[in-house]
């Protein structure tokens, strides 16, 4: 790191006279009351620039609006790099990771889809104002009730159900995106794709 700086600044440090196309190399034997540099606008953008590379953002820190993905739980439940645990809204996976529950089929499938959409990457949460209103936008395990978008806009719970890995839950009154996700079930069933494929027809 500081090579490259030294290698920016012996370039980008102008005489005091003001001279332009005139490029002074570093000497650290030179005392202030010597050489007063004069720093140029375009030098200290890319001094930040080179500075941003080089000292990447800690992916445990949220990036604006969207979050870090620290691990995958299961195929429906995530957790963020600030430690919150985040339940999918509007759709449930084979269980993995129930205490009462031995591992359902097509789980491990699920696990490892949602796994591979998410972990490691950044993310936008989305709430839903009808779960907010019901239970402070979590559920009985305290995990934040959410819709999750990938930075490219994939909407990972509605990718969940169309690529057969989960399925829809209703709710009365409906969720947001409650007749979307029953759409692309019903898709994901005529399909026979995931953990529909070896459903009898009309299931």
């Amino acid at each position: 790191m500081e090579g490259a700086l030294r290698s920016a600044a012996r370039f980008l440090l102008r005489s005091p006279d003001g001279r332009r196309g005139e490029c002074v190399a570093m000497n650290p034997r030179l005392t202030f009351h010597r050489l007063n540099w004069k720093w140029s606008l375009p030098g200290l953008v890319l001094i930040a620039l080179l500075a941003t590379f080089f000292n990447p953002p800690d992916p445990d820190v949220t990036s604006g609006e969207f979050e870090y993905v620290q691990r995958v739980v299961d195929g429906d439940t995530l957790v963020l790099g600030t430690g919150e645990r985040v339940r999918l809204i509007g759709v449930n996976t084979p269980e993995t990771k129930h205490s009462q529950k031995p591992v359902e089929a097509f789980g491990k499938e699920a696990s490892a889809f949602t796994k591979r959409m998410v972990e490691g990457k950044l993310v936008r949460l989305e709430f839903d104002e009808l779960s907010s209103r019901r239970s402070d936008g979590k559920d009985k395990y305290s995990r934040t009730l959410a819709y999750v978008f990938l930075q490219d806009g994939t909407h990972l719970n509605a990718e969940i159900i169309r690529q057969g890995y989960g399925f829809a839950v209703s709710s009365s009154p409906p969720l947001k995106y409650q007749n979307e996700f029953r759409r692309l079930e019903g898709e994901a069933r005529e399909q026979r794709r995931g953990l529909w494929a070896n459903a009898v027809k009309g299931e």
